[in-house]
């Protein structure tokens, strides 16, 4: 530990590395009026230490953000408040887009939230709430970030000339995915597996 021009004590690369019993040392000692700091430096450094801290500090705003903001799937230590604190998700799906899966069931049901993570890494859509894979303005917005997205449009969508038409506008790429009887077996209109064709003469 050293001290910075202003007077401050700063923590060294070695102090990041506080125990969880000295870090706590800086909550129940009056003497150490800059407690926060510390724990701050440390979760900057290290976002899973929060899993270490006590529910006071999983349920500090400052302190989980700095947290998620090093490490994005610390989320999970946080508190059930701030699962559900959307600029905390938000900073943690920035860090790590699969911080979604440990975000309350309201934001995985947010369309903004979850276009967050779609547009780092489509797979993410797995984590979503599934009632959104039946809007249609999300999905598109999901295909036009990435075509694979249309592998989890619901069937009504899917199945909705004037949607696949927008998908294709938005990303000609999920064409791919409209033609091949892998994914969407039988789609009217689209296909080999569509409307058949007959060896007869």
């Amino acid at each position: 530990m050293h001290s910075s021009a202003d007077g401050n004590e700063e923590l060294s690369v070695e102090d990041y590395r506080l125990t969880p019993s000295a870090i706590l040392q800086y909550i129940i000692d009056p003497r150490q009026q800059q407690h926060k700091h510390y724990i701050l430096q440390a979760c900057s450094k290290d976002g899973f230490l929060l899993e270490q801290l006590p529910p006071a500090c999983r349920n500090d705003k400052d302190i989980v953000l700095a947290a998620v903001k090093a490490s994005g799937s610390a989320l999970q230590f946080a508190s059930t408040a701030l699962k559900a604190d959307k600029a905390v998700v938000a900073a943690a799906i920035h860090s790590d887009p699969f911080a979604l899966e440990y975000a309350c069931r309201n934001l995985k049901n947010n369309p903004q939230v979850v276009l967050q993570a779609v547009r780092k890494d489509a797979a993410t859509l797995q984590l979503a709430d599934p009632r959104l894979f039946s809007d249609a303005e999300f999905m598109l917005a999901a295909v036009a970030a990435d075509a694979t997205a249309a592998t989890r449009a619901a069937p009504a969508l899917l199945t909705d000339a004037g949607w696949r038409a927008a998908a294709l506008k938005a990303n000609d790429a999920v064409a791919h995915y409209f033609l091949s009887s892998e994914f969407f077996p039988g789609l009217p209109g689209e296909g080999p597996a569509a409307g058949g064709s007959s060896d007869q003469p």
